[in-house]
């Protein structure tokens, strides 16, 4: 389970660069944005893609 957050004055949104929702980052250790997925993910390919990224 997460958290999921309401950005109410779009600031994420613009540093991000979201475009649609659902907008999925994964960050690594340091927060860096190591991979962006725009629309919806399944389970599978997230574990793929932490798994590529460790």
């Amino acid at each position: 389970m997460f958290t999921v957050v309401l950005d109410e004055k779009g600031e994420v949104s613009r540093q991000y660069q979201a475009q649609a929702i659902p907008t999925s980052y994964l960050l690594d250790s340091k927060g860096i944005i190591r991979k962006k997925m725009i629309g919806p993910m399944s389970y599978d390919w997230m574990v793929d893609q932490m798994e590529s990224i460790q």
